[in-house]
């Protein structure tokens, strides 16, 4: 991956911005979540020890994170960045805690506010739209406006997984239609012949979120993967769960 000049300085700005930020009152947490986010997970993109973050999201407080969700921008960029970024921080750990995938996903290990949450409480709770068992705090801190394009921004270590962007509070509905695009682009096809859509195992688990059938045929329609006359039947590709981290999206080409 090439990395220019602008990414570097803009990289570095935020690190020393949220150094400032934290060292300000004598407190490690951070004063704007969105910034401290992208630089947690350009830090793992560039290798370098997150142990600062970690400590820093223990003592980020929950009035932060209710105040977060006044910006949906803003709350959705932090989100999508801290679940892509804890998912390598656990697989830094050792590739073996993937064995299990309950486990994986369903265990609370991602601290934060003094409080403890699984993948799954970001992905269906937070950012999503149902209940997985913490309610009374994930109904102070969930999105105020459900987009089930983020099933194509999380990703969770696997092959078959979108690859991780940077999301940021002023491009993320950029960001998450280009993430759209892409990832229907590369697991979606179109049989002129069987008059079949083929589409990733993943709309098996949250058709609900698409509205069934029809709203996934739509999306491809949208996208222009299917005729707009078409109406097709759908046909489901495995889901690859090799292993595969640190799979970031190559940014000199978007």
């Amino acid at each position: 991956m090439v990395w220019n000049i602008s990414m570097h300085s803009r990289y570095f700005f935020l690190v020393a911005l949220l150094s400032f930020s934290c060292s300000e009152q004598n407190t490690k947490e951070p004063k704007n979540l969105s910034n401290f986010s992208e630089a947690y997970l350009r830090s793992i993109q560039q290798n370098e020890n997150t142990s600062f973050f970690q400590d820093s999201l223990k003592h980020c407080s929950m009035n932060s994170l209710i105040e977060l969700t006044s910006d949906k921008d803003a709350h959705l960029s932090f989100w999508l960045n801290i679940y892509n970024s804890s998912v390598q921080v656990q697989l830094q750990k050792g590739l073996d805690n993937y064995a299990d995938k309950d486990r994986f996903f369903n265990s609370r290990w991602i601290k934060i506010a003094g409080e403890t949450f699984s993948l799954n409480d970001i992905e269906l709770g937070i950012v999503g739209r149902k209940s997985t068992g913490k309610t009374s705090v994930i109904q102070k801190i969930r999105s105020t406006s459900f987009n089930p394009k983020v099933h194509f921004a999380l990703n969770c270590g696997a092959n078959s997984c979108p690859p991780i962007r940077i999301y940021s509070p002023k491009t993320v509905q950029q960001e998450l239609e280009q993430a759209t695009r892409a990832f229907l682009k590369s697991n979606s096809s179109f049989s002129v012949l069987t008059n079949t859509l083929t589409v990733d195992e993943l709309f098996i688990w949250y058709a609900e979120d698409f509205n069934g059938t029809i709203g996934i045929i739509d999306l491809h329609k949208k996208y222009g993967i299917v005729p707009l006359a078409a109406a097709p039947k759908l046909s489901y590709s495995s889901y690859d769960w090799t292993i595969h981290p640190k799979a970031f999206v190559d940014e000199s080409n978007n």
